[in-house]
């Protein structure tokens, strides 16, 4: 027995072709038609990548972080720097670009 498909693409334009046309002459339809589709996408993707992940995580070794005081010493002294950086640009005079000085002297 061998069967084989046939498949005629005028059919599958015909099919689709009045279903579009039926969803344009029931827009409430239509509306709630595209509704349920996305809740449904959505719900399987939350389920998927929600849900899913943190069930599969569970089992997993939580990693223990480690408190280096070296490394910690090292950023408060780069962070005293620049604020005293920053500390010293507030005193600083700058000239002002958009006061009027007579260029001849």
């Amino acid at each position: 027995m061998n069967k084989s498909i046939n498949i005629d693409p005028e059919k599958i334009k015909e099919f689709f072709g009045g279903m579009v046309g039926y969803l344009a002459r029931k827009p409430f339809f239509s509306f709630f038609l595209l509704l349920m589709i996305s809740l449904i996408a959505g719900t399987i993707i939350f389920y998927r990548y929600g849900i899913m992940a943190d069930y599969s995580s569970v089992g997993s070794k939580e990693s223990v972080y480690k408190f280096e005081s070296k490394n910690y010493r090292d950023i408060l002294g780069e962070w005293e720097k620049r604020t005293q950086n920053f500390s010293g640009a507030e005193k600083k005079k700058y000239l002002d670009p958009f006061k009027l000085t007579n260029p001849s002297k």
